[in-house]
């Protein structure tokens, strides 16, 4: 399965990485090492993430970086595809845009 990050997702992975290193020194490499596995799971088994009903439209899914904090936002394209649209906090706060 192939796996791709919209310009968006790269913006906010660089910025919770950057955060993460400043709040988190001593487990700099924590939310790096928690989002591969994250990416190798999506994977292996993109419908497994849970299903996030507050994007309309096209079939988006999350699955959860626990020790970060952080929600991998994805969709699952055709057959052969993941693209990875948004990571966000956990906290609740509003559904990111397609």
């Amino acid at each position: 399965m192939k796996l791709e990050l919209s310009l968006r997702a790269v913006r906010e992975i660089e910025a919770c990485a950057r955060a993460w290193r400043e709040a988190h020194p001593a487990a700099a490499e924590r939310f790096g090492e928690e989002l591969r596995a994250a990416f190798e799971q999506l994977r292996a088994a993109p419908r497994a993430g849970v299903l996030y009903p507050a994007m309309r439209g096209r079939e988006h899914r999350r699955v959860l970086l626990r020790e970060c904090g952080q929600h991998v936002y994805y969709r699952v394209v055709g057959a052969d595809r993941v693209r990875v649209v948004a990571v966000w906090g956990a906290a609740p706060r509003r559904a990111p845009a397609r």
